[in-house]
């Protein structure tokens, strides 16, 4: 199933700061040496690996403060093991609050993550992130000119 795809795509919650344990073993079993890296492990090379991931705690705890982390300190490894298969690590994405969020705060998150996972400008993550952030510095400059200072 894997090298039927360009795109892989884990969506998981943070336990713990890590990973569910379902999802570690899956990766255990899978990610072999002569098919995932190594001698002949070239299958998943050029894939696009996009993590999803929701956080029960809020942004606070994660702010990479004193005894807190970020969340993409916390996903490391999955880049990490991104370069050692040769696959294309996507800028990962994530929901603070996940545990008491609202249906219609995760029905949004779930539309604008499945827009994203199907925008074919992923696969060139310098490209892609250079766009956004260009977007991002008109939407930031517009806001700030609405804005009155008193």
């Amino acid at each position: 199933m894997l090298m039927a795809h360009d795109r892989i795509v884990f969506q998981f919650p943070l336990y713990w700061y890590s990973v569910p344990p379902l999802l570690k073993k899956w990766l255990d079993d899978v990610l072999m040496p002569g098919f995932a890296y190594g001698e002949g492990g070239d299958k998943l090379a050029g894939k696009d690996l996009q993590l999803l991931v929701s956080v029960g705690g809020r942004h606070r705890f994660y702010n990479g403060f004193d005894i807190f982390c970020t969340i993409p300190d916390l996903l490391r490894p999955f880049q990490l093991t991104a370069n050692l298969t040769q696959m294309n690590y996507l800028s990962p994405e994530w929901m603070y609050g996940a545990d008491s969020a609202s249906q219609e705060v995760i029905e949004q998150h779930g539309h604008r993550w499945v827009a994203m996972i199907d925008d074919p400008r992923r696969s060139n993550p310098r490209q892609y992130l250079y766009e956004e952030m260009s977007a991002d510095t008109g939407a930031d400059q517009q806001e700030v000119n609405s804005q009155q200072v008193f």
